[in-house]
């Protein structure tokens, strides 16, 4: 038992284990659906990826949005524009955003219109759990999407509203009120047994996003107010499932999402005008269908969806002939992929996936060339695992990409080899070695090709080389549980994509002028431990170190300088602590400085910032594995420093806040 429990663990352990306080589960994410039970412990794996965060984790942070919940992971830095609804992106160790893609339920979320998907809008609520994808071993990618696994980097969503559940009905409703008049209603429903289900859910959000500010102007400290900043969206859907026979399940649904938001801009001194707004409404539709045989000898997927995605972006006193710009976009793109695997009758394991994506912009901006791309993506893989040695993994991907407008059509074509080992646990600390080596590129997106006199329609492909060292042990698992992973990496992209302004501040020039090294090291260390049946204590701490650097030209004034709002150091350091059914939880996330341009001169400084969270709960319902329904009330005060911060210049974040939330699930 021991040695299969600490195995589940390193294999599971990515970037966090969790506890739920109030069952006394420890939730581990692997491949395979094993439980392990011991005094006072349970495990679970649910998730077919390396988990990075669970929903007992989640629950106990109240995030805004995933946003927040990606800051948490050790590599990952996040750009936010602003609070509840802002834009948010996030680059994987010192890539751009545009090379990690997201995908929820199995289905990738693209923008070919700006090639980036803003976490700020995508709901926490119904997460089971989310993890990010870098080591693509088959048992570790299971049916992911093959536009997410070529990719840099893959952040893997699970929801709650779209799976198999061994219950017949399932409840979830939250009521949140908060600082800034903010206001969030979640409530979903889940019918079936073991060989259907059926979901229903829907979510309303806003908030006056007029909340205080500081901002550091020279060597003084001045004082304003956030305007045009208010924020609503409200987001709906359905889902089902049937499963036929052992080894066969279908899923169906419909999302939709409607956004409604101001646009405050940069906060500026002297200049507080700003009264754009922009509208969003976003429809989904997906179907997938899986199938593996008996002896679990092979296994398919077969999916496709449908996405509308339509904005609205309105000055209304924009100095030019019309006194105003009013502009809508219409972004539609349709996909179809297969995925699979199978070792019958052969002595490996072979992956293999393709999938057709097709996307068209249709604009009522006379100067945008609306464009429509083809996009053609395959993988092929092969591993072989040895028992004295470990697994190894290599695979091949390919895309063919057509894009077409009125003036202009170009093709790309681009091959990408990936190779990776990972050894056998060893050693009374079961240690284990993984390595990999992956190559990628990224396609410019319709906004960088095509977008008025911005558009480059020339650009290449940004193309990244990613080298990887992870060590992975557990240093105690008896009396206490501690789990250690550390990774150190290399990156080089070449033809990055760059914006360097022209005639002025609108009109800019796009060009691949750009060479980045990316030297980085992370750590993760998780501690668990109980005392009888009444205290708990876990300890979450991780700690980034990226080095991004500009090689492009030793000429130029930014050699060798750190690139553009990627910091050095960050990381953050969580406890909590729990007391039968209540429990505290204190959060820290820590940023050193970063520069708002490559040139590093003390002008271009952004400072650090180190950002505290408080929040204590109490639930109300039965403590052991086996409740039936559960109510929980948590109150939080976010920035209970007050800091004043902002992770891109001018676009200044919350002071210190609060939010009173009651949950309440039923199984």
């Amino acid at each position: 038992m021991r040695i299969v429990l600490c195995l589940i663990v390193l294999l599971s352990f990515k970037a966090f284990s969790q506890v739920d306080t109030a069952s006394r589960i420890v939730k581990v994410q692997s491949i395979d659906a094993v439980r392990v039970s011991i005094p006072m412990l349970r495990i679970r794996i649910e998730l077919p990826e390396e988990a990075m965060l669970d929903r007992g984790q989640i629950q106990l942070l109240e995030p805004t949005d995933v946003g927040d919940l990606v800051q948490k992971v050790s590599g990952a830095n996040l750009k936010s524009y602003g609070g509840l609804g802002g834009l948010k992106t996030v680059s994987m160790r010192g890539l751009g955003s545009q090379h990690t893609a997201v995908s929820v339920d199995g289905f990738t979320q693209q923008s070919y219109q700006t090639g980036q998907v803003n976490l700020g809008q995508i709901q926490t609520d119904n997460i089971e759990g989310i993890g990010v994808v870098s080591f693509r071993a088959p048992t570790k990618r299971g049916f992911l999407p093959v536009s997410a696994l070529i990719k840099g980097s893959a952040l893997s969503i699970s929801t709650f509203e779209n799976s198999f559940s061994e219950d017949s009905l399932s409840i979830r409703a939250k009521l949140g009120y908060g600082s800034f008049n903010q206001m969030d209603s979640y409530g979903a429903i889940k019918l079936g047994r073991e060989k259907f289900f059926v979901s229903a859910f829907g979510k309303y959000r806003q908030m006056d996003g007029d909340y205080d500010y500081q901002f550091l102007n020279g060597n003084q400290l001045e004082d304003g107010v956030r305007s045009n900043n208010n924020y609503q969206d409200y987001y709906w859907g359905t889902s089902g499932g049937v499963r036929v026979g052992q080894r066969s399940e279908i899923r169906v649904g419909i999302k939709q999402q409607n956004v409604d938001q101001q646009l405050p801009g940069a906060v500026i001194l002297y200049n507080n005008t700003a009264d754009e707004s922009l509208t969003t409404n976003d429809t989904r539709i997906f179907i997938d269908w899986k199938s593996a045989d008996r002896l679990n000898k092979y296994g398919h997927r077969i999916y496709g969806s449908v996405n509308r995605n339509k904005m609205r972006y309105l000055d209304p006193t924009y100095f030019n002939s019309e006194g105003k710009i009013d502009r809508t976009y219409q972004n539609d793109v349709a996909n179809l992929g297969v995925s699979g695997r199978f070792n019958y009758m052969i002595p490996a394991n072979i992956t293999y996936g393709f999938e057709q994506s097709v996307a068209q912009l249709t604009t009522s901006d006379s100067l945008f060339g609306a464009p429509t791309r083809l996009h053609s993506m395959g993988i092929l893989g092969v591993s072989k695992r040895y028992s004295r040695w470990g697994e190894f993994y290599v695979n091949v991907s390919g895309q063919y990409i057509l894009d077409q407008t009125e003036d202009n059509t170009r093709e790309f074509v681009g091959v990408n080899p990936m190779v990776s080992y990972q050894s056998r646990e060893f050693g009374k600390k079961f240690f284990r070695h993984t390595l990999w080596y992956n190559n990628s590129f990224r396609m410019p997106s319709f906004n960088e090709m095509y977008y008025n006199q911005i558009g480059n329609a020339d650009l290449n492909p940004e193309r990244a080389n990613q080298f990887n060292y992870q060590l992975s042990f557990i240093p105690s698992e008896k009396k206490k549980f501690i789990t250690v992973r550390m990774n150190a990496y290399f990156n080089r992209v070449q033809d990055k994509i760059v914006a360097i302004p022209t005639q002025n501040l609108f009109v800019w020039s796009i060009q691949n002028v750009g060479k980045v090294d990316i030297y980085g090291a992370d750590a993760n260390i998780s501690f668990y431990k109980n005392w009888g049946n009444k205290w708990s204590v876990l300890f979450l701490t991780n700690y980034t170190f990226q080095h991004a650097i500009d090689v492009t030209d030793p000429e130029s004034i930014t050699y060798g300088d750190q690139i553009a709002y990627i910091p050095k150091h960050s990381g953050n350091f969580d406890v909590n602590v729990t007391y039968k059914k209540s429990g505290m939880k204190i959060s820290n996330f820590a940023s050193s400085k970063r520069y708002a341009l490559n040139q590093n001169i003390e002008m271009n400084e952004v400072p650090g910032f180190v950002v505290s969270d408080i929040a204590i709960y109490h639930r109300f319902g039965k403590q052991d594995y086996d409740w039936k329904q559960r109510l929980k009330v948590q109150f939080t005060v976010k920035n209970i420093l007050n800091s004043s911060y902002a992770y891109v210049r001018s676009f200044v974040m919350p002071g210190r806040n609060y939010l009173m939330t009651l949950s309440y699930e039923f199984k």
